[in-house]
């Protein structure tokens, strides 16, 4: 990585770990560090879609898009610090609009067009955007969505939007010199780009992440973690909503090739994603662990499976990748690298992930990614081993939050975080390491899930339902439990409503992958005497976990409603058919 100009100090420390300063006095460049492998006769993107777009994008060509959409921008009035919001989808002029932005000094955010204005408007409203940058549409699973009002009901509803710009996939082959691509010095806390949290909590958190923690993070993360290297081939299948995207960008940092895919995972068969790796020669190839469980059933009928011998990782994040998965993965791909990965969107990778060249157990992850310290804690605070516990980190990590944006006094970012330990991240995961310096994670300790590359938040399903004329309140659950992945629905209601009304209000207000697997109407949700209600709880009963284990009934405002649940697991399963 370039410093600019040389660093005052390398680490300055402070009384929190939030105080703590990386490379104070340097500058340097993200854009900078990506165009630096520009090559005139190579490939830095490929890309393709449902719509049967197949597309590389060569260094000018994607040189020659980031130039139209700075000058753009430029004519627009955007400067150092101003924040771009892109409703976009995770293609290569996407791609091509961050690093314009980026080269400006400019702050980037992005939501998939999946999302509707609500869950949009959520989150770029606390960033106050100068610049909207957006596709008016997408097709998926065959079937084209207009996301045309949508765009007209954010510009609308979001004041400080001054333009908005279309992106297109015109990709022209007309020559620029590299030295015609400035790009504006920034400090190493500079912020780069600001993530979104789930929302499980309440509206969604700005989580914002300076520059130099990505460029040296991801660098890290990609090149020693995963072994990617200049001229490799590196696809992770996600949208623009999930780290993962951001994460993948790094790839170009290592000179590499990114390789990009919209659509449908199994559209139009189930082999697609894996005829798209080897028509492009995909050397690691990433997507959310449940997408390899349901992969398994089909697995010994996807011919293009079976010829992916380029292939040196395969990696999984998001949720568990259980022990079955990743030992059907390993004998399906005996050469690959198997990789699950943990971490969050909170630091914008992983925490804990791969080690090339060393034997993975399934359903473990190998190790603690350099730099972080990665703990697990008892109820005391205690380090254990051998044992579950809270997953916590007791040192800082270079690609922690600088802060949340509109966090002024840090009072979300401390109470995201720092509650439970005094000074020691706490981050939510129960998670298990061994003598081996292994770790197994067993779940998160909220509600939060990941369905096919979307994040998603209790919270966000619950606030639209109460839109819904006749939902009085409701409670969903992600159940990840004997073989089932499921996104449970509860609904208490004044009037009957269909379970088709129901998935129809999230798949419009939220996104198709807001809607539930299963619904139910009940009388009464379970909340505690201080008001909360019980999703941890709920879950673990229909996980097979008995009463006591769980809650007190003493601790219940409604002590009855728990009893639907107790009932309910006994059936759940027999039900289904």
């Amino acid at each position: 990585m370039k410093f600019f100009d040389k660093p005052q100090r390398i680490l300055e420390t402070g009384d929190h770990l939030i105080d703590t300063r990386w490379f104070t006095g340097v500058t340097l460049s993200y854009t900078y560090e990506v165009f630096k492998y520009f090559k005139s006769d190579g490939v830095a993107i490929h890309y393709s879609d449902e719509e049967g777009n197949d597309i590389s994008v060569s260094w000018p060509s994607l040189l020659a898009k980031v130039l139209h959409y700075k000058n753009i921008f430029e004519h627009y009035g955007l400067k150092k610090g101003d924040r771009v919001a892109g409703y976009v989808l995770n293609r290569p002029d996407t791609v091509a609009a961050f690093l314009a932005t980026n080269a400006l000094g400019a702050i980037w955010a992005s939501c998939p067009p999946e999302f509707g204005d609500k869950a949009v408007q959520d989150r770029f409203e606390l960033i106050e955007p100068k610049l909207l940058v957006a596709h008016t549409g997408y097709t998926f699973r065959g079937k084209y969505f207009d996301r045309s009002e949508v765009l007209q009901k954010l510009e609308e509803k979001i004041p400080s939007i001054e333009h908005v710009i279309v992106l297109d996939l015109d990709f022209t082959e007309e020559s620029y010199e590299l030295d015609q691509l400035t790009f504006e010095k920034v400090g190493f806390d500079h912020p780069i780009w600001i993530l979104f949290s789930s929302g499980t909590t309440g509206k969604p958190k700005a989580i914002t992440h300076r520059t130099g923690g990505m460029i040296l993070e991801h660098c890290k993360a990609l090149g020693l973690h995963q072994d990617v290297h200049r001229g490799d081939r590196y696809f992770w299948y996600s949208t623009t909503g999930w780290m993962m995207y951001n994460y993948s960008l790094g790839s170009l940092l290592l000179g590499a090739t990114l390789c990009l895919y919209h659509g449908d995972s199994f559209y139009p068969n189930p082999d697609r994603l894996w005829q798209f790796a080897r028509e492009f020669e995909v050397n690691h190839f990433g997507h959310g662990s449940v997408y390899y469980s349901h992969l398994l059933s089909k697995i010994s009928k996807l011919s293009n499976a079976a010829h992916q011998s380029q292939l040196k990782s395969i990696g999984a994040t998001g949720s568990v990748l259980h022990k079955e998965v990743a030992a059907a993965l390993k004998q399906r791909f005996p050469n690959t690298h198997i990789i699950s990965l943990s971490g969050g969107t909170d630091v914008c990778s992983a925490f804990l992930g791969g080690l090339p060249g060393s034997e993975s157990e399934p359903g473990e992850l190998q190790c603690k990614l350099l730099g972080a310290a990665v703990e697990i804690f008892d109820e005391r605070g205690e380090k254990i081993i051998n044992t579950p516990g809270e997953l916590v980190l007791t040192a800082p990590l270079i690609s922690m939050p600088i802060y949340f944006w509109n966090d002024s006094k840090h009072s979300k970012y401390l109470g995201s975080y720092y509650e439970d330990y005094e000074n020691i991240w706490r981050h939510g995961d129960w998670a298990e390491e061994t003598a081996r310096g292994s770790f197994i994670i067993y779940g998160r300790s909220d509600a939060t899930l990941n369905r096919h590359g979307v994040r998603i938040g209790t919270a966000e399903i619950d606030q639209s339902l109460k839109q819904l004329e006749g939902v009085e309140d409701s409670l969903v659950i992600h159940l990840n439990h004997k073989g089932q992945d499921e996104l449970l629905l509860f609904v208490k209601t004044s009037k009957g409503l269909s379970t088709q009304e129901i998935n129809r209000h999230l798949k419009t207000n939220l996104s198709p992958r807001h809607q539930a697997d299963r619904i139910w109407q009940v009388d009464d949700l379970p909340y505690t005497l201080s008001g909360k209600k019980l999703e941890i709880p709920v879950r673990k009963i229909l996980e097979g976990q008995s009463l006591v284990e769980v809650v007190s009934l003493d601790s219940l405002r409604n002590p009855s409603a728990i009893q639907f649940f107790i009932d309910l697991n006994n059936t759940l399963y027999e039900s289904k058919h």
